[in-house]
């Protein structure tokens, strides 16, 4: 697999772009995920596509909880990295997954014991959406720690300045997913059609097959996160330490994800259409806050190995110069949205009956 990179040298733009390209095509793989089971889901029914898009806010929510691990496991890693200290680097990486893998569990409980009052909380008029919605949720709850653990595996990795193995990785699991989803949706030969439950089956499979390909190449490759004592007593002051990096972000998508689900239950009244609809342009438009995460990943990795390395004259320049990077690619995937959206406005009247 890919070797790490020294982002303390080099040129910053090169090194920037080269770091950033493979995370963001992560980000928009997760996209993929989504879409690949509202595109098979969209031919089983309207009210599958709603109860999809439903059950998803909660993966939402947890996609913010994931960052207080995430954030504070990636900018000890890359601090340390760059001040070459990987005993204190492999504390970090120890600590992060601790913390990741307790709030998984409680996450996944959390969700399983109160499902009801959680779906309820959408109001939904259609007793089949209800029922979908909870099926799914169910389903994702249990396989919630693989949907945690896998991303602090890529942000290890990226904080070395290796961001192309966690882009592979995910790529082959974005595939078994494509493969298995209309499998397990609509059943072939002797496996049965499972419906939705089937998109959430063929979800938590192809996230179990990320990690066991993480945990393989960590081992062959001896990555960091390879040498973890998963029951070395955990560092409390280190895991308060992550836990302040990274609640702001968590704040943040908590906050965008809340105020989804409070719009979703304003929708909700007009029927599963809407929700449906609602669900696949929120897929679309994440497009967009999904290509600045990426590059946000990349930036904090960049900074946090200068820092380490008191490059602070490159730390300058390079967010400098990732601004304009990013500002860019915000410019032209905003007029992507709203032209290419304009566009296909007669294709998708013609194909509305896959809602």
């Amino acid at each position: 697999m890919d070797r790490n990179t020294n982002l303390t040298e080099g040129n910053i733009f090169s090194t920037l772009t080269k770091l950033a390209l493979p995370i963001m095509g992560t980000s928009f793989l997760h996209m993929a995920y989504n879409l690949t089971d509202i595109m098979w889901l969209g031919r089983l029914s309207t009210e599958a596509v709603a109860a999809a898009g439903n059950a998803g806010f909660f993966l939402w929510f947890g996609a913010g909880i994931i960052l207080m691990s995430q954030i504070g496991a990636g900018v000890g890693v890359a601090q340390s990295y760059g001040k070459e200290d990987l005993d204190e680097a492999k504390k970090y990486v120890s600590n992060g997954i601790q913390l990741n893998i307790f709030t998984a569990v409680l996450y996944g409980l959390i969700l399983l014991v109160f499902r009801h009052k959680l779906i309820g909380f959408f109001n939904l008029k259609d007793i089949d959406v209800y029922n979908m919605s909870i099926d799914y949720l169910i389903i994702i709850s249990i396989g919630m720690v693989f949907n945690f653990i896998n991303p602090i595996f890529s942000t290890i990795l990226n904080s070395t300045g290796n961001s192309m193995t966690p882009f592979k990785i995910n790529t082959i699991g974005l595939v078994f997913n494509m493969i298995l989803d209309p499998l397990l949706i609509f059943g072939f030969g002797p496996i049965k059609a499972y419906g939705i439950k089937g998109a959430a089956v063929a979800t938590i499979l192809s996230q179990i097959i990320v990690c066991l390909i993480f945990i393989y190449i960590g081992r062959t490759s001896k990555n960091l996160y390879a040498q973890v004592n998963l029951f070395k007593k955990p560092d409390l002051k280190l895991m308060e330490e992550m836990i302040r990096l990274g609640f702001p972000a968590f704040l943040q998508t908590s906050a965008h994800s809340s105020i989804s689900m409070a719009l979703t239950r304003i929708i909700a009244q007009f029927g599963s259409i809407a929700l449906a609809a609602q669900s696949v342009g929120s897929k679309i438009e994440s497009l967009s806050w999904m290509t600045a995460e990426g590059f946000s990943a990349a930036i904090s990795a960049f900074v946090g190995q200068n820092y380490g390395a008191k490059k602070y004259d490159r730390i300058k320049e390079g967010y400098t110069k990732g601004m304009e990077i990013v500002g860019g690619i915000g410019v032209f995937v905003s007029l992507l949205l709203i032209f290419a959206q304009g566009n296909s406005l007669p294709y998708l009247h013609q194909r509305t009956s896959w809602l």
